[in-house]
């Protein structure tokens, strides 16, 4: 058993205060931090605003542009907002495959899965392989992108007779 020098005994209690300090102001940051309020969208109005983006961007006509890209990027952005608040699986940071794999049995019907599959593949060619769709293949992608949010929205949900 070694006796310690007063400079030991000094630089000791001084480390074991600059420790408990931190830990009671890191304790009371946290207990004082405000709770980040959640928003949270409820599943039965994913629908309707996916359908209030897609009519805007009907609307801009985006899809006679030369810019597919930039029209596909939006497209795309809205149905996967849809399926996250829909479906609650994360789309917007998933491929086209795991959304897909995501989807469980009884989520929607095969040929929903088939139109959502084929409107996130022709999205994917021309965001990542620069694939340049016909006019028309575009619209086709929008009418079938409503369609969808349509087709999948909650049961017993109504469409206001505008979209």
């Amino acid at each position: 058993f070694k006796q310690k020098t007063a400079y030991e005994m000094r630089i000791s209690d001084w480390s074991s205060d600059v420790c408990s300090s931190d830990l009671i102001y890191w304790l009371t940051k946290i207990k004082s931090k405000p709770k980040q309020k959640q928003v949270v969208v409820s599943k039965s109005k994913a629908h309707e605003i996916a359908l209030k983006k897609l009519q805007k961007l009907e609307s801009q006509k985006k899809w006679q542009s030369d810019d597919s890209k930039e029209y596909y990027l939006e497209l795309s952005d809205i149905l996967r907002e849809y399926l996250e608040g829909r479906f609650n699986i994360p789309a917007k940071e998933n491929t086209t495959i795991e959304i897909l794999q995501s989807l469980r049995s009884g989520m929607m019907q095969d040929d929903e899965k088939s139109m959502l599959k084929e409107i996130l593949e022709i999205s994917d060619l021309v965001k990542f392989a620069k694939w340049k769709p016909l006019t028309d293949e575009n619209y086709t992608a929008l009418k079938n992108s409503i369609q969808f949010v349509k087709r999948t929205k909650p049961v017993g949900e109504s469409i206001d007779k505008e979209q």
